[in-house]
């Protein structure tokens, strides 16, 4: 077992050093092919082509790093815009419910005539929401206008649990006992504010009356949706059960489930800056690529001189330069190709007596 494993040990270690003598051998004929005009020329090329291609792609990086910053400040901005409609219709909603003459018309008495004016069809329009009921303490409709018209319709007809549960919720508060909520509403989704009615003057309260409260709904609808966008920022906002884009955020209901998303038209503003800065890119691109074919051609030159000087080298290393006969050096090397060959050979000595004096004058 133990020679078993030292052997697979082995083998390893064989097949490592294998692999890093291959990538070795590779780098080596890389190396040697870089070297020449032709690898030269190549790498100036791939420069000219590469440079470029990767400050577009950094730049496409950068845009889509750009737009996904965005988006997230934008996730943000719409989850306040969510709570500033809550508090918006909260603020509302107490505005109308604390109210002497409201504690008067509705709690201490009933007067129709009164609440038409102030909540129902008359004031339909001059305030920031669509329908209105006015509830007793059991959640039974006293009074009710929807659309700015005073119609006969329960109002948890229209909100159903979610009445009940915003009831349940206001009768553990104190005397400003209110709440708001995102609801489904009318095949869509509203926002629901429910407050006890009592007087600003505490002179007017009576013991024992009985508990009225005052909901009022605004309807999440185009116009509505149309005001927001103006005051938000936001382009094309809507409101939908399903969504398909990441340009959207949860719309939840009292128990924070979700009933709907609220979306609208993401800004990309890498894209704007990708577009702006594309000439200078392409400026880049032409200017990198006259570079690199100038380059190429410089390195061809540069690699023709170096041949040809390397030829000329050779050239003075083989011959004698004042005879142009082959050196001692050629003779031999030329000698020893020679000898190797089957072929028989013959050898000619020749010695010129005094050939030193004439070579030195």
């Amino acid at each position: 077992m133990a020679r078993g494993t030292a052997r697979q040990s082995n083998n390893e270690r064989a097949g490592v050093a294998g692999a890093i003598a291959s990538l070795s051998a590779r780098l080596a004929a890389w190396r040697i092919e870089a070297s020449t005009a032709t690898g030269i020329r190549q790498m100036h090329m791939m420069v000219a082509l590469i440079a470029p291609l990767l400050m577009l792609l950094t730049i496409a990086f950068m845009a889509e790093q750009q737009n996904s910053d965005a988006l997230a400040r934008e996730h943000e901005r719409a989850v306040r815009l969510e709570q500033h409609v809550l508090a918006e219709a909260a603020l509302l909603g107490l505005d109308n419910a604390s109210w002497n003459d409201a504690y008067r018309a509705a709690v201490l008495g009933f007067d129709p005539v009164w609440m038409n004016e102030s909540w129902g069809p008359d004031a339909f329009g001059t305030m920031d929401y669509h329908d209105v009921y006015l509830i007793d303490g059991a959640g039974a409709t006293l009074y009710a206008s929807v659309l700015g018209k005073r119609i006969d319709r329960a109002a948890n007809a229209m909100l159903g649990a979610t009445l009940s549960a915003l009831l349940a919720r206001t009768r553990l508060d104190g005397s400003d006992a209110r709440s708001t909520v995102f609801a489904p509403y009318a095949g869509g989704v509203g926002v629901v504010s429910l407050t006890r009615i009592r007087p600003v003057s505490a002179a007017l309260v009576v013991a024992g009356a009985p508990a009225r409260y005052l909901v009022m709904v605004k309807r999440l609808d185009a116009v509505a949706l149309r005001r927001l966008e103006l005051a938000s920022g936001f382009a094309e906002l809507s409101v939908a059960t399903a969504s398909d884009t990441s340009s959207a955020v949860a719309i939840p209901d009292m128990n924070g489930r979700r009933i709907a998303w609220l979306s609208w038209r993401t800004r990309t503003p890498g894209y704007a800056s990708a577009c702006a800065v594309l000439p200078v890119a392409a400026f880049l691109f032409v200017l990198l690529t006259y570079a690199g074919i100038v380059g190429a051609r410089t390195a061809k030159r540069w690699t023709d001189e170096v041949l040809a000087n390397e030829v000329a080298a050779r050239r003075l290393a083989e011959l004698d330069s004042l005879t142009e006969l082959p050196t001692r050096r050629s003779f031999v090397e030329r000698l020893q190709v020679d000898l190797g060959a089957a072929t028989p050979i013959a050898v000619l000595y020749i010695d010129l007596d005094g050939f030193k004096g004439i070579n030195d004058v």
